[in-house]
């Protein structure tokens, strides 16, 4: 599977180097001069600055590039910017740049992340951002470092165009940041940074919407207060509501209750009328001699004898009292 994937890459590139093959080859119909410049030009890796730089004003974010048999392609795997040339008529990787630490970082949101890479003459040109920040560097195909420039904001994307123009740009929930250097003149490593080509649209967030609109915070407090007194009202109103709906549940009760027990009782007085005045006074003779029957007759003389008890150190009343009292004594 490995194998496939390799050949499948190797032809990958193939292809786009013959597309770029046919595009200088077109160039060269218009601007002989430029195109033969670009032929014979000469880099040493760490030294002299690219040559024969060919102009793009393409603005969108690109993984891979192509240009002079280099190729530099984005791996987000590892975070690092892979550079890959033709060796014994081979595609190999040469260098492999560490765009910036990903291992062990826990802070993953300020981890620079590569967006989109470019290799303009013998120079490859990439751009990194993370949450809020952005950073551009400028290398040689060996890896090394030409420009580094880090500034605030969001950038994706860049282009170069035949002035001498680079421009780059991006935009995120956060704002929009563009960047613009000039007079370049095909040297990628003088891109600078400075107030007059950079400009950095940050949203404002709610909290500065709101000290913006309500310096002193009256509105703020007024809006906090009323709703604190709208809920209370709005829970006074659900707890009386729900008081008289358990009362009128209750009511309901108690007369269903009361309509329940009404027959048994207008029986028990119909049946009532018919007793005579003896069965009255018979059940009442017989409570009057139960209770008497209850008790045995009881002596009621109550007598008081007192009895000896010999001494015991346990109720002297001295051993109660205080030592003071003792040796006064």
């Amino acid at each position: 599977m490995r194998i496939i994937r390799k050949f499948v890459l190797a032809g990958l590139l193939l292809g786009l180097n013959a597309m770029a093959f046919a595009q200088d080859h077109q160039h060269h119909d218009g601007c002989t001069g430029n195109h033969d410049h670009a032929a014979n030009a000469q880099h040493v890796c760490g030294g002299e600055a690219a040559k024969a730089m060919k102009p793009q004003a393409n603005m969108a974010p690109q993984t891979m590039a192509f240009q002079n048999d280099i190729y530099a392609a984005i791996n987000t795997v590892d975070n690092t910017i892979d550079i890959i040339s033709f060796k014994d008529d081979s595609l190999q990787r040469t260098q492999r740049h560490l765009v910036d630490q990903l291992v062990g970082r826990h802070d993953l949101a300020f981890v620079f992340v590569p967006k989109s890479v470019a290799v303009y003459g013998h120079q490859i040109v990439y751009v990194a951002a993370s949450r809020d920040s952005s950073l551009l560097r400028v290398l040689t195909p060996c890896g090394k470092v030409l420009n580094e420039v880090k500034f605030p904001g969001y950038v994706d994307a860049f282009s170069y165009c035949a002035c001498g123009q680079f421009t780059a740009t991006g935009m995120n929930d956060a704002g929009y940041t563009l960047l613009v250097s000039k007079n370049l003149n095909g040297d990628m490593s003088k891109i600078a940074l400075d107030e007059d080509s950079f400009v950095n649209y940050r949203k404002p967030k709610k909290s500065e919407e709101i000290a913006t609109a309500d310096p002193i915070g009256m509105g703020l407090t007024v809006a906090s207060v009323s709703v604190v007194f709208l809920v209370l009202i709005f829970l006074a109103i659900i707890f009386t509501q729900y008081g008289k709906m358990l009362m009128n549940i209750q009511k309901k009760r108690a007369v269903k209750a009361a309509a329940a027990t009404t027959p048994a009782a207008t029986t028990q007085a119909a049946s009532s009328v018919d007793v005579s005045g003896e069965v009255y006074a018979a059940i009442a003779a017989a409570v009057h001699l139960y209770h008497d029957e209850l008790h045995d007759e009881e002596n009621t003389i109550i007598t008081i004898q007192k009895v000896e008890r010999s001494w015991t150190p346990w109720n002297a009343k001295y051993y109660n009292m205080n030592q003071y009292f003792n040796k006064r004594r």
